[in-house]
Parts: structure tokens; sequence; C-alpha cells
């Protein structure tokens, strides 16, 4: 049950050993986070909802750098911070 509320709802999921993000949550939360640390990383992942929609990406960034389509799983025991922006 955990997994399918993840996936469907926080829109977080594997795709092709990459993360693919694309929320759908209601439009009153101001955003989240989740932290994912599969073996050898760790990413803590933040949705940002600044004009209170349902879903949309705008953006993905991973440490700062935009990321075009799925974040890739860098597997490099760093910790990692993906943020999203809902518009």
């Amino acid at each position: 049950m955990y997994r399918v509320a993840v996936e469907a709802m926080l829109g977080i999921n594997l795709r092709d050993g990459a993360l693919h993000i694309d929320p759908c949550i209601p439009r009153g939360w101001p955003g989240y986070e989740v932290v994912f640390a599969p073996p050898g990383v760790h990413y803590r992942i933040e949705v940002v909802n600044p004009d209170g929609v349902s879903r949309g990406v705008v953006r993905i960034e991973l440490d700062g750098n935009p990321v075009t389509g799925d974040v890739p799983i860098l597997r490099d025991g760093a910790a990692h911070t993906v943020r999203v922006t809902l518009a």
C-alpha cells in the first residue's frame, strides 16, 4: 500500500534505472519532502508547489543543476538533493 501511495500520489518511481518524478498532489499542499536511499546513495527529494497546482513539473534540479527528463541514480556514496518545482 505504501508503494502505491508513493508512486501514484507523490509521483516518484524508478524507471529504467532513474527516478521519474511526476507528482499529483492536492492543490493546498505547499510541497513535501521524501528521502530515497537505495544502497550506495542518498537522495533528499523536495517538491515545491508555489502556485498551488495539483500537477505540472516545470523544473527539476539535481544538486542545483537543471535536469531534463528523469533524475539519474548516482551510486557514488554521496548525498544528493533533488528539487522539483510545480506550476
